[in-house]
């Protein structure tokens, strides 16, 4: 906690302002200006950025009788959340609160609302996001294509080996779906052993086939998976937009059938 005049001199400074950025103990002595201040901090590397840049932006707020709040990024990592309230003699209070490890739980939680916990690949729900936002460049005359997967006799494994032993096998797969796309492309679990891929910067739908191959190339390889040499296959069906439709669901439905009917 920290109090300002008018003049952007410090009145008051608690130790844990102190603490919070190691500032030498004379650095946040009474009638120091803001300046000076975020200078050691600049110094210190507890503050990314202009000082005076900063202070225009504060000072143009306090003056309008509005708080200003930002989030500094110190150099360390750490998420600083800085809110500056107007008082009425024209100086203003500060508050600094540490909020790295609640932005950093609130990360987790939206990248697990987004993402496969056994895999961590996207789900069917970021999958259908992504599709959308990859289908506006299908409006302006691109390709893309989707994949469905599904791997071969996945139950026996399960069932004969046990469910930790499937769950390894499916971490194993994404990881070879993984070597086998590009970055822009987009690999998802649909659940159980069904998978999703999003081919994107297509130039003809070969492509989306070449890709295939290359999928089961790299899938029927031999697994070894706590002792056991497992060997499973894979079947793939594909849609391509704007041949197959422009619609997620359209896509992923015709992508489906597909893939049933490699499996028949």
């Amino acid at each position: 906690v920290l109090m300002f005049d008018a003049d952007a001199r410090l009145v008051f400074c608690n130790r844990r302002y102190i603490e919070m950025y190691a500032l030498p103990a004379d650095a946040a002595k009474a009638g120091s200006s803001l300046l000076d201040l975020l200078k050691y901090r600049l110094a210190a590397r507890t503050f990314l950025g202009d000082p005076e840049e900063y202070i225009a932006e504060l000072l143009a707020k306090i003056a309008e009788g509005n708080t200003f709040h930002s989030v500094v990024t110190a150099g360390d990592g750490r998420a600083i959340s800085v809110l500056n309230k107007p008082l009425a003699d024209g100086g203003w209070l500060a508050t600094h609160e540490d909020v790295t490890e609640r932005r950093r739980a609130e990360e987790r939680i939206a990248h697990m609302a987004g993402h496969d916990a056994l895999t961590d690949l996207p789900n069917r729900v970021l999958l259908r996001e992504r599709l959308e936002h990859e289908l506006k460049r299908v409006k302006r005359g691109e390709n893309l294509a989707v994949l469905c997967l599904d791997l071969d006799h996945f139950k026996s494994v399960n069932d004969t080996l046990g469910h930790p032993i499937g769950d390894e096998l499916l971490k194993l797969v994404a990881d070879r779906l993984r070597g086998c796309t590009r970055e822009p492309d987009t690999i998802a679990r649909l659940g159980g052993d069904e998978f999703a891929i999003i081919m994107t910067q297509m130039h003809q739908p070969a492509d989306a086939a070449a890709l295939s191959r290359r999928i089961r190339d790299s899938i029927i390889k031999p697994y070894q998976v706590d002792g056991h040499q497992i060997i499973t296959d894979i079947s793939i069906g594909i849609s391509i937009a704007p041949i197959d439709g422009v619609e997620p669901d359209q896509l992923l439905k015709n992508a489906d059938m597909a893939l049933y009917g490699a499996k028949g």
